[in-house]
């Protein structure tokens, strides 16, 4: 599982001094290219879109991984997201594989 933060920050400075001690740190990896295509799913309710979350089968070059979002939640100038992702070929393999390393059943 992957926490995800997502930060407003308000000033570009702030931006600044923070990618360059990540990559004075080696935390920046090298420049790669990558091909992606994505499927995104929803039950006909709307499912996941009404919870502000997402379900994705994505092609990254050559492995494809499935990956659940779900919803946000906001404090202050900072979101957090819970992400799961799996090895998959396609979205049943996906959704049998994710509960296994902890994403909700339902």
């Amino acid at each position: 599982m992957e926490i995800e933060y997502k930060w407003d920050l308000p000033d570009r400075q702030i931006v600044k001094k923070l990618l360059s001690n990540l990559d004075e740190q080696g935390a920046i990896s090298a420049h790669r290219e990558m091909s992606m295509h994505a499927i995104y799913y929803d039950t006909e309710q709307g499912d996941i879109a009404n919870m502000r979350g997402g379900l994705r089968i994505r092609r990254e070059n050559e492995t494809s991984v499935c990956c659940l979002k779900l919803s946000a939640h906001a404090q202050e100038n900072c979101k957090t997201r819970r992400e799961y992702e799996v090895d998959a070929q396609d979205i049943v393999e996906g959704l049998t594989e994710l509960p296994q390393i902890g994403a909700p059943r339902d």
